[in-house]
């Protein structure tokens, strides 16, 4: 997926990589600059001592991606599962904080922190229920982890349509009339309007060293702007 993508653009200009999934990724790992650790990132305890161990030999950091995210149950709000939206929010908001919380903790605070965010963050379109709601939330995330840290560019970045699983969740519904965001990806799918996770990495990873020009700590930024 993206956090795939990022990982390799970033590896392949040169940096060292410290990955964290819950699953590992074997083709990652067998590179000389990349080490992962293997953690479900919503239990607290779980990502606290996986990345106190990730960060043992690690001085400073540079720039820290938060991507842990999921879609969660896509449809109308009302019909929602209150344990679906609190596992969502778990996963796309808490995880993150979980990972923030482990990095002062082991004073390891980067220069850069960037939150994957989306469009769905400011876009209130019917269907997206759980997932808008988490993504909005991360966006404050943000901008209040800016005011703490005033020596951490911070920023939420939403990087556009991408060709990844939830795509192939999202395509896969039937029609349904209500949801006119699901006509528009699978129109947008296999165009150049949806890039892969490979393809916009790059365009990502230049963008996480150069927001301080696009917005101030705390900001919100969509490539497609």
């Amino acid at each position: 997926g993206l956090g795939e993508g990022i990982a390799d653009a970033l590896l392949g200009s040169g940096h060292r990589v410290l990955g964290c999934s819950r699953r590992g990724n074997a083709r990652l790992a067998g590179h000389p600059a990349y080490r992962e650790a293997c953690f479900d990132r919503a239990d607290e305890a779980a990502a606290r001592s996986g990345l106190q161990a990730l960060l043992q030999d690690c001085e400073s950091l540079e720039l820290v991606v938060l991507n842990a995210g999921v879609l969660g149950t896509f449809g109308d709000l009302a019909q929602a599962e209150t344990a679906e939206l609190q596992h969502t929010m778990q996963v796309n908001l808490w995880a993150n904080h979980f990972a923030m919380r482990a990095l002062i903790d082991a004073q390891r605070l980067p220069q850069r922190m960037v939150a994957i965010s989306s469009g769905a963050a400011v876009r209130g379109r019917r269907g997206w229920s759980g997932y808008a709601l988490s993504k909005a939330a991360l966006n404050m995330f943000v901008q209040l982890w800016a005011a703490e840290l005033p020596d951490t560019h911070c920023a939420a970045l939403a990087p556009g349509l991408v060709d990844t699983a939830m795509q192939d969740r999202l395509c896969g519904m039937p029609q349904d009339e209500r949801y006119d965001s699901l006509d528009f990806l699978r129109g947008a799918r296999d165009t150049e309007d949806m890039p892969t996770p490979a393809s916009i990495a790059p365009r990502i990873v230049e963008l996480c060293w150069s927001l301080d020009a696009h917005c101030e700590s705390g900001g919100f930024v969509d490539v497609r702007a």
